[in-house]
């Protein structure tokens, strides 16, 4: 790139990104708004105050101070991965964790989080992040459907007393599945192969080159801190009954919320519906146990606040600092 065209890119840069931080902010109150909407944010909030008393601070604030080591752990395995390409320290990594979260909050399926955190890279492309950010989430997705599997054949066992054909059927599709989701990735070569078979393979190939960079020990260490993560938010949610007076044993309460995490990572859906699909799969999974249903909605809107909007409004500082987005 010239001197001219590289004055006519930063003139542009500096007319469109006060616009599109604007347009982000408004994005990301429009998402919140739509989710509070969605649930009847007075009647939760009456549950909240009805049920909480001081004996159940302790397992909020317990709650509330595992977020920063979910996400904190989830910085450390992007830094981790990204480091194929660019050197970055954790700080920095968390503040492009909560930069993703921000874009996540609005766009389908939660795609804005992969171009929310390279928007933080320096020197290297960032489609070869965004690439390499799919190879972290696919991590999160074999280990949540894995351990959640596991909770789920709990809740089929001891739950499910009439037994369905059609559920059985399905519980084997799903081992299948988990088998063949840890086989792909192990195998990740097997989709770099793909991708170059495909019309645009010759233009983009080697944004994907680092899907065979990694080591078995390397993504092995990216599943175990995926599985840490999906631990301590399950924990959280447990957390989060306790403190809203519901009356369950841990065991139970970690197999079950495994089961609903594990219907949540099969079923696609949009930031902004997220919060009320989490709600009507948790009232479906805790009924057996004969949770208050109100409990149940306020303790998985107590989950979306913690994890989802407080690191969502850092993300938005994070970028309301960037002064270019087009670096």
């Amino acid at each position: 790139m010239n001197e001219k065209q590289n004055s006519k890119l930063k003139s542009a840069n500096k007319f469109f990104v006060p616009f599109l931080k604007l347009g982000i902010f408004l994005l990301l109150i429009w998402s919140i708004y739509q989710k509070i909407q969605s649930e009847n944010f007075y009647q939760l909030t009456t549950t909240f105050w009805l049920n909480f008393n001081s004996t159940n601070l302790i397992w909020l604030i317990l709650g509330i101070l595992l977020m920063p080591l979910n996400w904190g752990i989830e910085a450390f395995k992007w830094k981790l991965l990204i480091s194929k390409i660019e050197n970055i320290n954790w700080w920095t990594s968390l503040q492009a964790i909560c930069a993703g979260i921000t874009l996540a909050m609005f766009t389908p399926n939660r795609i804005g989080e992969f171009g929310g955190r390279v928007l933080l890279l320096k020197n290297a492309s960032r489609i070869e992040g965004i690439a390499i950010t799919l190879i972290g989430s696919f991590s999160q997705i074999v280990a949540s459907f894995s351990i959640g599997l596991f909770g789920w054949s709990f809740f089929y066992t001891n739950f499910l007393t009439n037994d369905s054909s059609l559920i059985f059927a399905l519980t084997g599709l799903s081992v299948l599945g988990a088998i063949a989701l840890f086989l792909l990735y192990y195998n990740l070569e097997w989709v770099k192969k793909i991708l170059d078979k495909l019309p645009f393979s010759k233009k983009t190939k080697s944004y994907f080159n680092p899907i065979v960079k990694y080591s078995i020990l390397e993504l092995s260490t990216f599943l175990v801190l995926s599985a840490l993560r999906f631990v301590i938010f399950s924990f959280q949610y447990c957390l989060f009954f306790w403190a809203l007076g519901i009356d369950i044993d841990l065991p139970t309460a970690l197999m079950l919320i495994f089961s609903i995490f594990f219907v949540q990572t099969i079923i696609p859906s949009i930031a902004i519906v997220e919060l009320g699909i989490r709600g009507k799969v948790a009232l479906y999974f805790m009924d057996f146990v004969k949770a208050n249903s109100l409990a149940v909605l306020t303790a998985a809107f107590g989950l979306w606040m913690v994890n989802l909007l407080f690191p969502a409004f850092i993300g938005f500082l994070v970028l309301l600092r960037k002064k270019n987005f087009v670096e």
